[in-house]
């Protein structure tokens, strides 16, 4: 292992932390790991003044003395353009603006950085389109490094040609001669991926929770209970919307008064079709005495965690999704079978670490068998290796990876 000396890191993320999701999580998590490791972190993110508190409430005075954060957000859509322009020239803006909001911050610190490391990769390269190395060259020189968040080169297909045409279509950036190496979370394709591109390597890197110890006292938690009273709890914890499986999990609840079940989390509805609108407009008007839909943010992690604690099931079985679970890292933490779709990456780990039940993507059927056989005796009786995934998962997993990427930019480019 190379061993990494202290460095200046500039650490991005310019996604919408109010669209939900863990990525403020994993923002505030990779920034205690940095600082732990003893880096000087420079954070660039849409709400510095919520991080930099965190960073003080969480992380020692000496090593929150090295953490300072500044404002970065994304530009905005060209609708003048079309997309097949204005996607590669939005993501040309976002480096350009990411530059000179680095170099803003580090005439206020008075350093150098020695890498950056871009949390959402997804928000620097265009969907459609194709923006020219070139130009990310010319006007970024600073050694960075990317978190790729996103398996949408293999939605849909298992053809390893296709795979590799829109991997090659969405990662040719990572040729730049000063990308040090990039990391997914998603280890299904990880060979494919270096042996398309071996000028960096390619890590995985493990998703991640806050840890942090449930929180007894949450009044949503107590209600569950109380309605839910001998009954087991399924729950659906974060963005409650199509790509989630929402409208099976509803299905499902519907026709089994004898189960409680919890939808908790921001409601979207705009990627169903009218008659699924129709559907769950339905459903939202009487919600049935056996469940409660919550349709809000949870931002305290020890809250969130409160819920993960108090079910007997976690539903993850989303809908045309290929990439990791975060909320499978809180049920492995939990010790919580999980329901998942069959075919995803979700369905590898849960039958490698025996987790829990894979169904057919979008079955209602299914679901509620799984849920039967999750709760009879055989189903308790399976020996599940969540030890093994939450520690695969770990914070001290990311720490050791974390170690290696910064270790890179510690040589020339």
């Amino acid at each position: 292992m190379k061993e990494s000396k202290a460095r200046v890191i500039c650490l991005v993320d310019i996604y919408d932390w109010s669209r939900g999701g863990h990525f403020r999580t994993c923002f505030r998590i990779y920034s205690q790991l940095l600082l732990e490791l003893g880096h000087k972190v420079i954070a660039l993110c849409g709400r510095p003044e919520e991080i930099t508190e965190w960073v003080r409430q969480n992380v020692s005075a000496e090593r929150a003395a090295n953490f300072s954060a500044y404002p970065s957000r994304k530009s905005r859509r060209l609708r003048w353009l079309p997309g097949n322009l204005s996607r590669p020239m939005v993501a040309w803006l976002r480096w350009r603006a990411l530059a000179k909001h680095i170099r803003r911050a580090l005439s206020w610190e008075r350093a150098e950085i020695d890498g950056v490391f871009l949390m959402y990769f997804e928000d620097f390269i265009p969907a459609e389109g194709r923006l020219p190395r070139w130009l990310v060259e010319h006007a970024f020189r600073w050694q960075w490094a990317f978190l790729s968040v996103s398996s949408s080169y293999r939605q849909k297909t298992e053809s390893q040609q296709e795979v590799a045409r829109q991997a090659r279509r969405l990662f040719h950036l990572a040729t730049a001669k000063n990308c040090t190496g990039w990391c997914i979370l998603d280890g299904k394709n990880c060979d494919l991926l270096q042996s398309l591109f071996p000028q960096a390597p390619v890590r995985l890197l493990p998703d991640v929770t806050d840890e942090a110890l449930p929180d007894m006292g949450f009044p949503l938690a107590r209600e569950v209970l109380e309605r839910a009273q001998e009954r087991k709890i399924i729950s659906l914890l974060g963005l409650l919307e199509r790509r989630k499986g929402l409208l099976t999990l509803v299905r499902v609840a519907k026709r089994r008064p004898d189960i409680f079940f919890l939808f908790a989390g921001p409601y979207r509805d705009g990627a169903f079709n009218e008659e699924e609108k129709r559907e769950l407009k339905q459903f939202l008007a009487r919600v049935p005495d056996n469940c409660v839909f919550q349709p809000a943010r949870i931002d305290v992690e020890g809250q969130f965690n409160r819920l993960v604690a108090i079910s007997d099931i976690l539903f993850t079985a989303y809908v045309d999704f290929q990439g990791s679970s975060n909320v499978m890292t809180k049920a492995a933490i939990f010790e919580k079978p999980v329901i998942v779709s069959a075919g995803s990456l979700c369905h590898e780990r849960v039958e490698r670490y025996r987790l829990g039940v894979a169904i057919a993507e979008g079955s209602a059927e299914e679901c509620s068998q799984a849920i039967d056989y999750l709760l009879s005796d055989a189903g308790r009786a399976e020996r599940r290796d969540y030890a093994g995934f939450a520690q695969s998962m770990s914070q001290n997993t990311l720490k050791e990876q974390l170690r290696e990427v910064v270790a890179a930019f510690a040589e020339e480019p």
